[in-house]
C-alpha cells in the first residue's frame, strides 16, 4: 500500500531514527517504524532514503509503501513500513505552516494539556488514560537548557502551552541536542512524542515527554 506522508520529525531513537509525519490522506499524525524489535521499530539511515540517495528530511512530502498498521499500547500511530522500497520524494515545504495548511491538519493544539499534564513524563495509570502519543503543538517562549547528567549532555526545553508552563521536557530533535549554547525562542510549533517503554525507577514506570521537532516561527 503507497501512503503520502509530510515527513515532521527525524530525531534520535535507539541508534537509528524515530520518524513521524502527517499522512495526507488521513490528516493524522503517524509514526513510521521498521520490524526492528532491538530497536524498538526505529529507522536506520538505509530506510529513509530515496532511489537517487537522498536522505529524506522533515518537511519532505514522500511517498512510501507501508506493510500495514502496528499500534502499540501506548503507540498507537505506529505505521510498519517495507523496508525493501525505496522512497520516493514529492516535494520540500519551505515551511511547517505551509505543510499544515497544504494537507488542512486541523489537530494543532488540538488538547488543553500537553499529553494529560503539566509534568515532564507520565505514569502508567495516567497514560492508560490517553490514546495519542503524538501531539503537534504551537508554544510561547520556548528556552533550552543544556547539562551534563552522568556525564552525558542532555537537551531540556521549557514553554508555554495554552496558557500553562512546562519545565525541562527532554528534546530529542538533533537540530537542537548538545549543540547550541542556551537560547530562547519567543514562538515555535514542535512534535511532542510519547515512548514505546517506560523508565523504570524506584517509584514506577515513567514515560517522558519528548520534543521531537521543533520549527521555530
Amino acid at each position: 500500500m503507497q501512503k503520502k506522508i509530510i515527513i515532521l520529525t527525524k530525531s534520535w531513537k535507539n541508534g537509528g531514527y524515530c520518524v513521524a509525519g502527517i499522512d495526507i490522506e488521513t490528516k493524522k499524525l503517524v509514526r513510521l517504524v521498521s520490524g526492528d524489535k532491538k530497536s524498538c521499530g526505529a529507522l536506520a539511515y538505509m530506510n529513509i532514503i530515496t532511489k537517487n540517495q537522498e536522505i529524506i528530511e522533515p518537511l519532505d512530502l514522500v511517498e512510501i509503501t507501508i506493510k500495514n498498521e502496528t499500534p502499540l499500547e501506548f503507540q498507537p500511530e505506529n505505521i510498519l513500513i517495507d523496508v525493501n522500497e525505496s522512497w520516493k520524494k514529492i516535494k520540500r515545504y519551505n515551511n511547517i505552516n505551509e505543510a499544515i495548511n497544504d494537507c488542512k491538519f486541523e489537530d494543532l493544539n488540538c488538547d488543553s494539556n500537553v499529553f494529560y499534564n503539566i509534568s515532564s513524563y507520565l505514569i502508567r495509570e495516567e497514560i492508560s488514560k490517553i490514546n495519542k502519543s503524538l501531539m503537534l503543538i504551537l508554544v510561547n517562549n520556548l528556552y533550552f537548557h543544556f547539562k551534563e547528567y552522568n556525564e552525558k549532555k542532555k537537551t531540556k526545553a521549557s514553554f508555554i502551552y495554552n496558557k500553562q508552563q512546562y519545565y525541562k521536557i527532554s528534546v530529542t530533535d538533533p537540530d537542537y541536542s548538545n549543540k547550541l549554547p542556551e537560547k530562547k525562542i519567543e514562538k515555535a510549533i514542535l512534535v511532542v512524542s510519547l515512548p514505546s517503554d517506560p523508565f523504570k525507577t524506584d517509584t514506577g514506570d515513567r514515560y517522558y515527554k519528548l520534543v521531537a521537532k521543533v520549527f521555530e516561527l
